[in-house]
């Protein structure tokens, strides 16, 4: 625009020259001026003086313009010279922060990833090489699931479907990968979600330490603590069988007090402990504890040759069955059948050796398949020794008492006279009193379960008024015989009085007991009377049935149990009735 001005001024001063040098020459040629001639060339003349000071104006304004337009310029060329340099120094700073970062990447233990919202790796650091033995080239495109067992791929991209729903960050999450040879690779992953400049979820960042190793130590150190801690219970109860074997020299208490504390360290449904006489060939069965195998109850004589008995003696180690059938070991030893008829599927036994003799031997059974193995027979071998000490201990006291005890047990069989009911060969009620007494005493001390049964017929008086006495006595008589013949051992039954009977079940619960006594109830039921030519008459009983409860008054107890058979009376009879 200022230009524009500055030319447009220069021709009008041009044009002015240009007239005054026409009327120059017209007043040469005419050599007399008019008088407005004249005047019009002064009037040009003030008109070109006056166009020559404006454009003197113009040139000024315009030289000034042009000082404050360089002025303005030097100051951007310095400021886009600094902001050249600055640039520089960044682009610097920045190539050797990229440096800087790449090389501790490249050195961290950890692999730093990222991925995008779909879980897509769009950059994995080299350290992927060492850890999963891939290129970070393989694996970019792919995402974790890939790289992880099926089932872990499916769980940890549930977690992260879950997680990135919400944009929420990941914290130490323990996954297996596979190593590219195949072995796993546990991982602890941890990461944040990011964002581009508008604030849009673009994906997450985060790291992945490989804790395989961690996790191998903390499971050796489990593994050593539960052993420790394992051993040192064992140590407490073996100390505790010690103790209960040194404090008594009846063999019989021993075998009560052993059978309790070595459940605690060896699982069994059945603990027996035969003794071998030295006079001859068979073994006697001296304690029972648990489930009775047919030919094997306590008491009962029995040939060692081809018994399990018979190998732990011969070869004075113990043994236990593992992934055995159950036809290879009838085969192999006499009278299996039994064992397994009762369920037992798990066998082990160890020698009990007493000063370099063998005396007897040890037997647990499980109903558990494969439950023994080499721990727990190093355990029974341990456990053996102690018993064994005990048992030859007491042999020798024994002999030295033996004429005492020969008459003890004269005086024993008449004492049994006065507690067995004549009728029904049970113990009567003077004897039940005496001997619940005791068993609750016991109980209390070593904290087992005891249930206590009443049994009472049903209909009985009007079965005797109507055929007689000595036919209900035939009844009462088969009711004993039934009652024997349900019973373990370990139970004690009675007579209560008239047509009432109790059963004392040690180390039973209450629903074991009801077991029990719906046994007795329906063998009874089955038995056939004929108080009378051509009639014949099925009898039935209530049964009554509870669980001690600790510190429980002893007739209390009879009388709730007593109570529970008078309601199996009020329901119909001919049932059982227990406690819910």
């Amino acid at each position: 625009m200022e230009d524009k001005t500055y030319s447009e001024l220069q021709a009008r001063l041009e044009e002015a020259w240009k007239e005054i040098a026409y009327y120059k020459r017209l007043s040469k040629e005419a050599g007399d001026l008019r008088l407005h001639e004249t005047e019009e060339l002064s009037r040009l003349i003030a008109k070109f003086k006056k166009a020559e000071k404006e454009l003197e104006q113009a040139k000024d304004e315009l030289e000034q313009r042009v000082e404050e337009r360089t002025a303005d310029l030097s100051k951007v060329n310095l400021a886009l010279t600094r902001e050249i340099s600055e640039r520089k120094q960044v682009e610097a700073a920045l190539w050797e922060s990229r440096q800087q970062f790449q090389g501790l990447v490249e050195t961290l233990y950890d692999l730093i990833w990222e991925v995008s919202p779909e879980g897509h790796y769009t950059y994995i650091s080299p350290r992927v090489k060492d850890i999963l033995g891939y290129e970070p080239e393989d694996i970019i495109g792919k995402t974790p699931f890939d790289l992880m067992p099926t089932e872990e791929g499916q769980r940890v991209s549930e977690i992260f479907a879950a997680l990135t729903a919400k944009q929420k960050p990941i914290i130490a999450l323990e996954n297996i990968n596979l190593h590219k040879d195949g072995h796993p690779v546990i991982m602890e992953t941890s990461a944040l979600p990011f964002y581009d400049s508008k604030g849009n979820f673009k994906g997450y960042r985060g790291t992945d330490r490989n804790i395989t190793q961690r996790k191998r130590t903390e499971e050796e150190l489990r593994r050593n603590q539960d052993v420790t801690e394992r051993l040192a219970q064992e140590i407490a109860i073996i100390a505790e069988i010690g103790k209960v074997i040194g404090s008594s020299l009846d063999t019989q208490e021993v075998y009560e007090s052993f059978a309790v504390e070595l459940r605690k360290l060896i699982p069994f449904d059945r603990l027996a402990v035969n003794l071998h006489s030295p006079c001859d060939e068979n073994v006697r069965v001296a304690y029972v504890f648990g489930e009775a195998i047919s030919g094997r109850e306590k008491g009962t004589l029995f040939l060692q040759k081809g018994s399990v008995s018979d190998v732990l003696a011969r070869t004075k180690a113990g043994l236990y069955s593992y992934r055995a059938s159950d036809q290879e070991m009838d085969q192999r030893f006499d009278n299996y059948a039994a064992t397994v008829n009762e369920g037992l599927r798990s066998l082990m036994g160890v020698p009990l050796i007493y000063r370099d003799e063998v005396i007897g031997t040890l037997h647990f059974r499980s109903k558990t398949p494969n439950a023994y193995g080499e721990q727990n027979l190093r355990m029974a071998e341990k456990v053996g020794a102690q018993i064994a000490g005990a048992i030859g201990g007491a042999k020798l006291f024994s002999d030295l008492k033996r004429t005492e005890q020969e008459l003890k047990d004269s005086e024993k069989r008449y004492r049994e006279l006065s507690i067995v009911d004549d009728l029904t060969q049970l113990y009567n009620s003077r004897h039940f009193y005496s001997q619940l007494k005791i068993e609750l005493d016991r109980l209390n001390r070593y904290e087992q379960p005891l249930t206590l049964l009443l049994l009472d017929l049903d209909n009985f008086k009007a079965f005797n008024d109507s055929y007689g006495h000595v036919e209900g006595d035939q009844v009462l008589m088969r009711l004993g015989q039934v009652v024997k013949r349900c019973l373990r051992e370990t139970d004690f039954a009675y007579r209560y009085g008239g047509e009432e009977f109790t059963i004392v079940l040690p180390m039973t619960r209450s629903v074991d007991g009801a077991v029990t006594a719906e046994r007795i109830r329906a063998e009874f039921k089955k038995e056939l009377f004929t108080p009378v030519p051509g009639k014949e008459v099925h009898m039935t009983v209530s049964i009554g049935l509870a669980q001690y409860n600790p510190q429980e008054d002893m007739k209390a107890f009879v009388h709730r149990v007593d109570q529970l058979m008078y309601q199996g009376k009020k329901n119909g009879k001919d049932r059982v009735c227990c406690e819910p």
